[in-house]
């Protein structure tokens, strides 16, 4: 039989043996290692000088620390990672649930910015280090896009309470949302419903404007487009 030993420059052995074969796989290399290689063969018990050694590198590790953040505003994304010495870097995404493949982007940088990504969507992201090979991906990580801007702001004003009650359109990727109100006297209120309505007390006989965000824990969409509308006539309003 054969054993080849590869010993790392940490000193740490790794060997793989075959019978009646010139050839075996080492499994368990880490990477981004130098190994110097050497074979005996073993006959009956008895051992052969080893063979001079070869130097083998293996591949690159993945970089570390992969982050992102996205700017809510623009719904860019910027991602960075750790540097790996000599190496070019390979980005790869995927919206989650989607059918089609990752997309990658090269780059030699420790950081990529994406501006074309849906909003409201969760992303999987990772990243490998190449330059004679590539190396295995990084852990993905998961991101989800700034939430889609609200869409179908109404109001229907109660005159028999002077209640505003509002209601829009589901937003991809909200978990709650936040409608804002100003009177064109200075009266201001805001209400905020994880549904798609909220309700708040108007002052009788005045002219606002109002406005939707949809919202996360951490980001906010562009804002809804103002709409205007009257809180009902005078001698409509409760005493």
């Amino acid at each position: 039989m054969y054993i080849a030993t590869a010993t790392a420059d940490d000193g740490h052995n790794h060997t793989c043996s075959s019978n009646y074969s010139s050839s075996c796989n080492f499994t368990d290399l880490h990477c981004g290692e130098t190994y110097a290689v050497s074979v005996v063969t073993v006959d009956q018990g008895c051992w052969s000088k080893p063979s001079s050694a070869v130097q083998l590198r293996t591949a690159l590790c993945p970089p570390a620390n992969l982050t992102g953040h996205v700017c809510c505003e623009t719904n860019t994304l910027t991602l960075t990672w750790g540097p790996v010495t000599g190496a070019s870097y390979v980005l790869q995404w995927e919206s989650i649930g989607s059918t089609s493949p990752p997309s990658e982007f090269i780059t030699s940088n420790i950081s990529h910015s994406l501006s074309n990504l849906l909003c409201g969507e969760r992303y999987t992201f990772r990243v490998a280090a190449q330059k004679d090979c590539r190396s295995s991906f990084s852990l993905p990580i998961v991101i989800r896009t700034a939430p889609c801007q609200p869409t179908n702001l109404t109001v229907r004003v109660d005159c028999g309470t002077n209640n505003g009650n509002f209601s829009w359109a589901e937003s991809s990727g909200a978990s709650f949302y936040m409608v804002e109100i100003t009177g064109k006297h200075g009266h201001t209120a805001s209400c905020s419903s994880n549904d798609t309505s909220c309700a708040m007390k108007l002052h009788c006989g005045r002219l606002y404007s109002a406005t939707l965000v949809a919202s996360t824990e951490s980001c906010n969409s562009t804002r809804h487009t103002n709409i205007y509308f009257n809180s009902g006539e005078t001698h409509n309003c409760p005493l």
